[in-house]
């Protein structure tokens, strides 16, 4: 223990050099107690006995001194030392959670912090920070507040409280946040953000354009967003192909994948006619979203950038294979959203004009039926995979799926007699198709309830 003690004291020290870790309360108070100890309880030049003993060579008021003292240092540490380690642990923990876009867990962390050093006003931010991206604006709007009645003059906390009453549709608030952080350091860069965020949401799209000029020296991590509101701001000046470049800037800018951004490039660029162009964004947006795991149900940009894809290879490349292929992948997810139930009725329409004609049409229809049998839309359903299966379509593959989606549009119809009869005529062509018979008995399970239910 007394090495132990002398290693401390050492390390201590030498840190001190470089740190001046001795100026810190804690480590100063850490550092004096420890020498009272090795001066009260240090070797002594008479041989040591086997059994422990806590004599010591100082005077009894020495050593009750040292007593006093290290009974004093328990609450002390645990408050400046053990709270604080804990404290940073968390915050580490924070971080990570942020970095791996978990911001829910970042939120819980930095809960922990703020618990932990409720006199920090770096704690509250940093939570603050973590509703944000949580969306929940009121919190972050609390937390940053809290970070300000520790320390006013934090200019990175009531920028980002602008942010937070910005987003929670506080314009008022949002401007005074913005206009105070301007007093106070007149060309920082959120605050720029801010203000320009509020004359959008009020279309004074050229004050607007200007305070986000002004943000250009955000970093590259806020840098993405900022070209995005400068294309929003010139598309909606009308002018399109300044509002093209700041897209193309925002994905140069990005520190990592900005899948949103292709999407609204492509959108962009369709509008110009600039087809092959627009597609290739499209496809490249959604890439990104597929490679980052992104749910198509939980984010309204890459149902856009589908929509918009399926849309255009439709009507602008003439390919209503790839259309359907879409499609279906969206009916799958997001089958109520009304983005894709118009896009449904315009392939259907399309499919219609052109009739059984062209390559991969079969496979067309029949998604077509699919997407109308994930949306519920049973009538639609059945007259597509109908007009599919009467049509001469000599691909078995699609047929056999046909007739199995159309016996189970018939079945959800309760027309149990007639879905039993197209499954005889799907197994007249795929004999071997498994899936009919497990449809059929299933239907035929329904059709004995269904008529037990209906005897008096």
């Amino acid at each position: 223990i007394l090495l132990s003690i002398v290693c401390a004291l050492t390390a201590v020290l030498v840190h001190s050099l470089f740190s001046f870790n001795l100026q810190t309360p804690a480590s100063a108070l850490n550092f004096f107690v420890l020498v009272g100890v090795l001066d009260v309880f240090g070797l002594g030049k008479e041989p040591r006995s086997t059994a422990i003993s806590l004599k010591g060579r100082g005077s009894p008021i020495v050593r009750g001194t040292v007593w006093v003292l290290l009974l004093c240092m328990i609450p002390a540490w645990w408050f400046f030392t053990v709270r604080p380690f804990l404290a940073k642990v968390r915050i580490v923990s924070g971080s990570v959670a942020r970095a791996r876009d978990d911001p829910k867990e970042a939120a819980r962390q930095f809960e922990s912090v703020v618990k932990l050093t409720p006199w920090s006003w770096v704690a509250p931010y940093k939570l603050g920070n973590a509703y944000i991206a949580t969306e929940e604006y009121n919190k972050a709007a609390e937390q940053f507040e809290a970070s300000l009645a520790a320390n006013p003059n934090y200019v990175v906390a009531r920028a980002n409280m602008g942010l937070a009453y910005f987003n929670s549709g506080d314009m008022e608030k949002a401007l005074e946040c913005a206009r105070d952080t301007m007093l106070l350091v007149p060309q920082y860069a959120m605050a720029h953000n801010v203000l320009g965020l509020c004359y959008a949401r009020q279309d004074r799209w050229e004050e607007a354009l200007e305070e986000f000029k002004a943000a250009t020296t955000l970093p590259k991590s806020g840098r993405r967003q900022l070209h995005r509101n400068m294309a929003i701001c010139y598309y909606r000046l009308g002018r399109p192909h300044e509002a093209l470049m700041e897209f193309e800037r925002g994905i140069e800018a990005s520190p990592s994948a900005a899948p949103e951004l292709h999407v609204e490039k492509g959108s962009l660029l369709l509008e110009l006619g600039e087809d092959e162009k627009a597609v290739e964004s499209l496809n490249e947006g959604i890439r990104l979203f597929r490679a980052g795991n992104v749910k198509l149900a939980s984010n309204p940009s890459m149902v856009k950038g589908y929509c918009k894809l399926a849309q255009a290879v439709l009507e602008r490349l003439d390919n209503p294979y790839a259309c359907s292929v879409l499609l279906v992948e969206m009916s799958g997810s997001v089958p109520q959203d009304p983005r894709v139930r118009a896009l449904t009725d315009l392939l259907y329409a399309y499919l219609v004009r052109h009739g059984f004609s062209g390559e991969g049409v079969g496979a067309a229809w029949y998604h077509v039926g699919g997407a109308y049998l994930h949306q519920e839309r049973y009538g639609e359903a059945e007259k597509s995979l109908t007009m599919l299966v009467e049509s001469g379509e000599s691909n078995v593959k699609i047929l056999r799926h046909a007739y199995h989606d159309l016996a189970l549009v018939m079945a959800r119809k309760e027309n149990y007699d007639g879905a039993l009869q197209i499954i005889d005529k799907g197994k007249a062509i795929a004999p071997d198709f498994s899936p009919l018979d497990e449809l059929k008995t299933e239907i035929i399970a329904r059709k004995n309830s269904a008529e037990q239910a209906n005897r008096p």
